[in-house]
């Protein structure tokens, strides 16, 4: 319908303000916003800024999608920093808040905070490869699963059972009985 709407959309996930905010930047999906008149449903792009100061972290990601032109991206990109800067002390400004690291996704940025933790690119595969598993278990039949889990039986470690522990409980916490 084209009619204008305000939404909120969370974009400055800063660790030095709220301590949480690194989870819930690692857990953070694309918000989707419901139009008041029309109620169409859409996936919001939003450019989202990063902060951790004990990595000296500043990762900045501003969608492809948006369009924005050069000067327009630098002055948000400029807006967003000095909310990070602007919050801290004086004494805790570092020479990184000037030159923050451009991700071109949003998942770039999730592996720089990984590979800031020393979790690797092989241990993020091995992550997924799990998710997978638990998935494709998810979908099987009752009469799949003594062959899935055969073809699988090296990947069945204690990872994997507590990967699939926290799927579980996170499934239950949000109401998902049928997961």
């Amino acid at each position: 319908c084209r009619q204008p709407f305000s939404a909120q959309v969370q974009q400055v996930f800063d660790v030095n303000q709220d301590p949480a905010a690194k989870n819930s930047f690692l857990r953070w999906r694309p918000p989707v916003a419901r139009c008041p008149r029309c109620g169409y449903n859409g996936a919001l792009a939003t450019p989202l800024i990063y902060h951790d100061p004990e990595k000296e972290l500043l990762l900045v990601h501003v969608p492809l999608e948006l369009g924005m032109r050069q000067g327009d991206q630098e002055r948000t990109i400029g807006a967003l920093t000095n909310r990070i800067i602007n919050a801290l002390p004086p004494e805790r400004r570092k020479g990184y808040l000037l030159t923050p690291r451009m991700s071109l996704s949003y998942q770039g940025m999730v592996d720089t905070i990984l590979n800031a933790d020393g979790i690797t690119p092989e241990m993020i595969n091995a992550q997924r490869e799990r998710i997978e598993l638990i998935e494709r278990l998810m979908h099987a039949s009752d009469a799949e699963l003594p062959a899935i889990a055969k073809e699988n039986d090296g990947k069945l470690d204690a990872s994997f059972f507590q990967m699939l522990s926290a799927s579980i409980e996170s499934a239950a916490g949000e109401g998902q009985q049928q997961v």
